[in-house]
């Protein structure tokens, strides 16, 4: 399988493989097709940065600015010019801090209701309002605030993870707070709001 990219400035490669703690994946590496997920013969990403850490994401978006890189999601790449392309994936960012004191959960864009469930087991706290168990918690929640890197290449705290419509991002999630409440005997989950046919 072969995809469309536009050529890649060597420096910005050297500056990756020295700066970026993560997987860094170029269109001939074996991984690059599962990441992407596009069909091939289209225009894929010219790199895609799968980052460990939120100074990860920094650090690549950082990069992307310097050497001109566009930073796009995965449905945009088809659409961009011809200038190179990266890919950001954010799903090993998967921690839980809890707060017990404030009431809430940090939690990193990979992880899961399920997973946030479990972690925070233990605390006397719950989700306040838990999703479907395999859905990410930083897409579905309703979030105190959030964390994003910008195109500066600097970490921002927000009270919301999407951008305003004069922004022309990247934004990029790495972490989102979310309430916490005292556990209860039974507490409403997504399934017991839905009502039956």
């Amino acid at each position: 399988m072969t995809y469309r990219t536009s050529t890649f400035p060597p420096a910005a490669v050297e500056a990756l493989r020295r700066t970026v703690a993560g997987q860094i994946v170029y269109p001939t590496d074996p991984p690059y097709a599962a990441l992407v997920g596009a069909p091939p013969g289209r225009r894929g990403p010219d790199v895609v940065v799968v980052p460990t850490s939120e100074a990860a994401v920094a650090a690549a978006v950082d990069v992307a600015r310097t050497h001109g890189l566009a930073v796009v999601s995965a449905p945009d790449v088809a659409a961009r010019g011809a200038e190179p392309a990266m890919l950001v994936l954010t799903h090993l960012l998967d921690s839980v801090v809890v707060d017990a004191g404030a009431a809430t959960a940090t939690v990193g864009p990979g992880v899961t209701w399920r997973a946030l469930t479990e972690d925070v087991g233990g605390s006397g706290l719950e989700p306040d309002a838990a999703g479907e168990p395999g859905a990410l918690v930083a897409a579905t929640a309703d979030v105190i605030s959030a964390r994003i890197v910008r195109a500066d290449g600097f970490v921002h705290v927000v009270a919301l993870p999407v951008p305003p419509p004069d922004d022309p991002g990247p934004w990029i999630v790495t972490a989102v707070v979310v309430p916490l409440v005292p556990v209860t005997d039974h507490h409403p989950t997504h399934q017991d709001q839905e009502v039956p046919s």
